[in-house]
């Protein structure tokens, strides 16, 4: 099982399809990564055409300035959101990295053969260390999550922000593409 996972995987990197609507006609572009770096063009570094456009530049200060790409798009009341997720993170980060601290202190000493008046002996100090030690590095994770997830809303709110919302949003192009409807709903939105 885990060895078609894996080649189904690799078979997916390797290369793909995708499908796109233009206004005229429909287009089909076939990518192949293993000829990327082979022009001139491909050796640019795609990481970082992410944070082109606007949608970019909001994700970038979003990454830079935590809250920073909420005010570029002017949701004044998600900054204090994003500022309390990554603040909140940012706080469990500094406990549990305190709480590790003092129970390594302890098991240090007690090693050492320094007597502790809650803990008798080294071996329940390293438990106890032992599960902070996971939540330090765990808070870490979380703090990293959350981060990316203001930014990750700054990326899509800006997205949100350019898409064409018009009274008409209905697009009948039958006769180009060839294609005719055999069963169709309308759903009439707002009047």
């Amino acid at each position: 099982m885990n060895v078609r996972l894996i080649f189904l995987l690799l078979f997916s990197f390797t290369s793909f399809h995708l499908f796109c609507q233009n206004d005229q006609e429909n287009v089909f572009i076939e990518s192949d990564t293993s000829k990327v770096g082979k022009t001139k063009e491909n050796k640019r570094n795609t990481f970082l055409t992410i944070f082109e456009g606007n949608p970019g530049r909001a994700a970038l200060y979003s990454l830079v300035i935590p809250g920073a790409g909420q005010a570029y798009n002017k949701k004044w009341f998600k900054i204090p959101l994003a500022l309390t997720i990554d603040g909140a993170a940012g706080y469990w980060v500094y406990y549990t990295r305190k709480e590790y601290n003092e129970i390594d202190e302890i098991y240090r000493n007690l090693l050492a053969g320094k007597p502790n008046p809650i803990y008798s002996s080294a071996n329940d100090a390293q438990k106890v260390r032992s599960f902070w030690l996971q939540k330090k590095e765990y808070a870490w994770v979380y703090m990293s999550i959350a981060h990316l997830v203001t930014v990750l809303d700054a990326y899509v709110d800006r997205h949100l922000i350019e898409f064409d919302i018009s009274e008409d949003l209905t697009h009948h192009n039958y006769q180009q593409s060839g294609a005719y409807p055999i069963i169709g709903i309308t759903i009439p939105i707002g009047q």
